[in-house]
C-alpha cells in the first residue's frame, strides 16, 4: 500500500516540498490532527533521500495505530484496507473544508444522468477538497428499482478505491476423456492413451 502511494507523483511531490502544510486541517474531528499527513510527510523524504537500502516506518505505524487500533501489533493486515485507511486520514488531515455543511442529497426524479452526477458531485466537494480528492476520488453509479411499484433511484456515490478481481493466471493441467462409441474405429499406439481411454469406458460402463 505504500509502495503504490510514493509512486502518486503528485502526492510525493506535495509531501516531499511541504506544499501539503498550507491544507492541513488539524482542528477537523474525523482526521488524526495533521499526525497522520506529517508524518507521511516525513516517510516520502526518508524512501526518496535515505541512503539507506530500506526504511522502517515505525513513526508512520504508531500513527497509524493510535487512530486504528486493528492496525497495531504485527500481525498481517489486508493492504487495501489499509490503503482506504490511509486515503481517508490523509483527505481529513488536509480537507480545505474547515465547516462541513450540511448537503441534501436528493432524488434522480427522472433527471438524466449527467445532471445527477454533476449534483452529486458538487454535493460531495462542498465538503470534502483535498490533493485525496484531486487525485482519487470519484463517482459510482448505484441503480435501485422497487419490486412492487418498479420506481427507478439512482444515485452517484463518491469512492477512492476501487475493487476488481484478479484473473487466474496460473496454468492448470487437466486430463481429458473421451468416449468413442465405437471403439473399434479408435487407432491407438500409446499405452497411456489406451489405457485412459479403457479407463473412461470402465468407469462409465460402472455408473
Amino acid at each position: 500500500s505504500l509502495q503504490c502511494m510514493s509512486a502518486v507523483y503528485q502526492l510525493s511531490k506535495i509531501m516531499f516540498t511541504n506544499e501539503f502544510v498550507k491544507d492541513l486541517n488539524p482542528q477537523n474531528p474525523l482526521g488524526t490532527g495533521g499526525h497522520l499527513a506529517s508524518t507521511y510527510a516525513e516517510l516520502v523524504k526518508e524512501l526518496y533521500c535515505a541512503d539507506d537500502k530500506y526504511v522502517a516506518p515505525w513513526n508512520f505505524k504508531k500513527v497509524i495505530a493510535k487512530k486504528a487500533s486493528q492496525f497495531s501489533g504485527f500481525g498481517q493486515h489486508d493492504s487495501q484496507e489499509l490503503l482506504a485507511f490511509l486515503l481517508d486520514g490523509l483527505h481529513e488531515d488536509l480537507n480545505r473544508v474547515q465547516k462541513k455543511p450540511f448537503v441534501e442529497v436528493k432524488d434522480s426524479e427522472g433527471r438524466p444522468d449527467e445532471v445527477v452526477a454533476k449534483e452529486s458531485w458538487e454535493n460531495h466537494l462542498k465538503r470534502n477538497q483535498s490533493i485525496i480528492v484531486d487525485l482519487f476520488h470519484g463517482q459510482f453509479k448505484s441503480t435501485l428499482v422497487c419490486p412492487d411499484c418498479s420506481r427507478v433511484s439512482i444515485t452517484f456515490d463518491p469512492f477512492n478505491t476501487l475493487s476488481v478481481p484478479i484473473p487466474n493466471s496460473k496454468p492448470v493441467d487437466l486430463t481429458l476423456y473421451y468416449i468413442f462409441k465405437d471403439l473399434s474405429l479408435i487407432h491407438i499406439s500409446e499405452p497411456t492413451r489406451q489405457a485412459e481411454i479403457s479407463y473412461a469406458v470402465f468407469c462409465l460402463k460402472k455408473k
